[in-house]
């Protein structure tokens, strides 16, 4: 049940199973970023940069850059921070440059678990995030990756933009340059929200299975 509040500073070259730079491990945890930076860190399992349970709000200017997951043998997710509460990006926070490595990828830049929720507005961004699998397994949502029953909103001027999913053993086993979605509750694009320039061999800027 505690909470972190970070204002500025840094958090750079860190590693971890679960959150490489910041691990919020409980459903009433709450993590404040306002300001400075998490860089550079590793993950071998989930959220390369911020593993979050809980309430996890970042604004203002903070960033969360070229941080990884990365593994040899298993199911990865989040390159930048993994959800599994709820994530509210504002202001004119941004994750760019992160990335979800494996035999199978979702999410590199953001992972949002099962019936969680996410929500991007005003000048939020995720830029230059990269699901990279490298086996016959897929590769799922460059920018961001939705499992099941999830609720992603994308409004004021918020944007996506230059993801990619990628498989370099199986080219087509790509799916959401900019989201990836599975069995998703709810996608609302509102504003001049957009997901623009992102790239895979299905649903370059969005793709979304399942019956829901």
């Amino acid at each position: 049940g505690g909470s972190l509040t970070m204002r500025g500073g840094n958090i750079i070259g860190c590693s971890a199973e679960c959150g490489g730079g910041v691990c919020i491990d409980s459903e009433q945890g709450q993590f404040s970023m306002s300001g400075g930076s998490i860089a550079g860190c590793v993950a071998s399992n989930s959220g390369g940069g911020v593993y979050a349970s809980g309430k996890f709000q970042m604004s203002g200017p903070a960033v969360i850059r070229s941080c990884t997951v990365e593994s040899t043998d298993q199911l990865i997710q989040g390159g930048g921070v993994y959800v599994d509460g709820s994530f509210e990006m504002s202001g004119e926070a941004k994750i760019e440059g992160c990335q979800a490595i494996s035999t199978s990828a979702y999410g590199g830049g953001v992972f949002v678990n099962s019936s969680r929720s996410f929500v991007m507005s005003e000048n939020a961004k995720i830029e230059n995030c990269q699901a990279i699998s490298n086996s016959s397994n897929s590769s799922n949502g460059g920018g961001v990756y939705l499992a099941n029953n999830t609720k992603f909103t994308l409004s004021g001027n918020a944007v996506i933009q230059n993801c990619t999913a990628t498989n370099s053993a199986n080219s087509g086993e790509a799916y959401g340059g900019g989201v990836s979605a599975a069995c998703v509750k709810e996608i609302t694009l509102a504003d001049s929200a957009r997901i623009v320039g992102c790239t895979a061999a299905n649903g370059s800027g969005l793709y979304i299975t399942g019956s829901q």
